[in-house]
């Protein structure tokens, strides 16, 4: 009776992580585009980076990239107990809101660039962009491809400009550009 009980409960438990394994979607694990390990960066700056002021909330807005919005989104309401609150924001325009912390331009609103770094320039907001030479043209963190790698580059200059101070932690994985 015992050994038959034994392998009931086995079989139950094997059951259960067999259900698991199977219904679990596989996007759960693993970061399968460029635009999920974008938004997971874009949502690890916030503790790697120190604003003059401290902040409880943090506006990230987007620009011109629909799909990092919902995945920043979806980020940000499930860690919703973390130290810091999140808050994601959609731009209709170029022109960054004062409220913003963290601005992000898409790659396909290239043609708006130098607007956007215009509105951000001089002020307390990381600018985030996935475009070619971003650093090089006025930006704080870019997104590069590499061997099928997204790396970060790194403008101290413009982390200068922008009165924000970056951990040596997230300094020592990025390329340094001036």
């Amino acid at each position: 009776m015992v050994i038959r009980q034994k392998l009931m409960v086995t079989f139950i438990l094997f059951s259960v992580c067999a259900m698991t394994l199977v219904l679990t979607p596989k996007r759960a694990y693993s970061l399968d585009t460029p635009e999920q390990v974008k938004s997971v960066f874009l949502y690890n700056f916030t503790n790697f980076v120190a604003w003059p002021v401290a902040l409880n909330t943090v506006q990230v807005c987007i620009y011109g990239d629909e799909k990092i919005t919902g995945i920043l989104g979806f980020i940000a309401n499930q860690m919703e107990t973390s130290q810091i609150n999140i808050r994601v924001r959609e731009m209709h325009t170029p022109k960054v809101h004062q409220k913003c912390n963290v601005a992000y331009i898409g790659k396909k609103e290239e043609s708006k660039l130098k607007e956007f770094l215009e509105s951000v320039e001089g002020k307390k907001i990381l600018s985030v962009s996935d475009i070619e030479n971003f650093t090089k043209k006025g930006g704080v963190i870019g997104f590069v491809t590499r061997y099928n790698k997204i790396k970060l580059q790194i403008n101290p200059n413009m982390v200068k400009k922008s009165s924000l101070k970056i951990s040596s932690r997230l300094l020592m994985l990025a390329e340094i550009v001036k």
